[in-house]
């Protein structure tokens, strides 16, 4: 047990050795520089720290067509809420930290999240298919974007 030890302890004092050999040092010291990886010039300034820090919204299609006039305020919230990820269901409550056993309440079979309440559940694919009815329209519930 312990000249195998030794070995490998020796084997990796050679591997260091051979790597700090191959190290290349300058013969005049060179001035420390600070150098920031993400501009172009290396130069780190306000501005592109609070760019660094604060990217760009990222340009998504579908906000302007619920944020129209046609459209009351309440149900373009409601629908920007479930778009991104953001209604208070059992699924983001558990993300946030909330302890709860999670049941869908309009089949108590499957667990609470967005995509069943709204897409999935027979509930919801009844209103949509009557909603199509209505419209004299098929509404496909497979292609959700992000959701």
């Amino acid at each position: 047990m312990g000249i195998g030890i030794f070995l490998i302890s020796t084997m990796i004092i050679l591997t260091l050795r051979n790597k700090l050999w191959r190290l290349l040092f300058p013969v005049t010291p060179l001035p420390d520089k600070r150098v920031w990886i993400h501009a172009s010039d290396g130069i780190l300034s306000a501005k592109l720290a609070f760019q660094f820090l604060n990217p760009p919204p990222l340009k998504l299609e579908w906000p302007s067509s619920i944020w129209c006039p046609c459209i009351p305020p309440s149900h373009s919230f409601f629908f920007w809420w479930l778009m991104l990820s953001k209604m208070p269901t059992d699924e983001n409550l558990q993300l946030r930290g909330c302890t709860l056993v999670s049941i869908c309440i309009l089949c108590y079979k499957h667990a609470e999240n967005s995509a069943h309440i709204f897409l999935d559940s027979e509930f919801s694919k009844s209103i949509w298919n009557w909603q199509g009815m209505k419209l004299n329209h098929t509404i496909s519930l497979t292609s959700s974007p992000e959701m």
